[in-house]
C-alpha cells in the first residue's frame, strides 16, 4: 500500500487531474464523433432503402411491360398464324380447283380424240364407199340424175 501511495504521491496531483481531464475531452469528442457516425450510418441506410424501393418498383413495372409485350408479340404470332392458314387453305383449296380443271380439260381432250377417231374412221368409210360407189358405176347413175333434175 506504501508503494501504490508512494507512487501515486510521486506524480503531482495536477498531472494527473490534467491527464484526465484530457481523456475527457478526447472521450468527449469520440462520443460526438461516434453519434455523427451513427447519424450518418442512419442516413446511409435510408438513403440505401430509398434507391432499393425505386429499384424494386423500377424491375416490377419492367417485368409488366415484358409480359405486355410478350402478350401482344404473342397476339401477333397467333394472328399471323391465322393468316398464314386461311392462305394455306386458299391455295390448297385453288389447287384442289386446279386438279379438277386439269381432269376435266384431259376428259374433254380424251372425248375430243375419241370424237376425231370416229369421224377419221367414218371418213375412211365413206371415202371407201364412194370408191367402191365409183367403181361399180353408181355414182354415175346418180349424179346424171342429179344433173338431169
Amino acid at each position: 500500500m506504501t508503494s501504490l501511495s508512494g507512487l501515486s504521491q510521486s506524480q503531482p496531483r495536477n498531472a494527473i487531474i490534467v491527464t484526465i481531464q484530457r481523456e475527457s475531452k478526447q472521450l468527449r469528442k469520440l462520443e460526438f464523433e461516434n453519434r455523427e457516425l451513427k447519424c450518418a450510418l442512419e442516413d446511409y441506410q435510408f438513403v440505401l432503402e430509398l434507391i432499393m424501393s425505386k429499384y424494386r418498383q423500377q424491375t416490377t413495372q419492367l417485368i409488366k411491360v415484358e409480359k405486355v409485350e410478350i402478350g401482344s408479340h404473342s397476339i401477333q404470332l397467333d394472328q399471323n398464324q391465322q393468316l398464314i392458314n386461311g392462305l394455306t387453305n386458299k391455295v390448297c383449296e385453288m389447287a384442289n380447283v386446279m386438279n379438277k380443271a386439269i381432269l376435266i380439260d384431259e376428259t374433254n381432250a380424251l372425248k375430243e380424240q375419241e370424237l376425231m377417231a370416229q369421224l377419221k374412221l367414218e371418213n375412211k368409210a365413206l371415202r371407201d364407199l364412194l370408191l367402191v360407189a365409183r367403181t361399180s358405176g353408181s355414182l354415175n347413175q346418180v349424179s346424171d340424175v342429179n344433173k338431169t333434175e
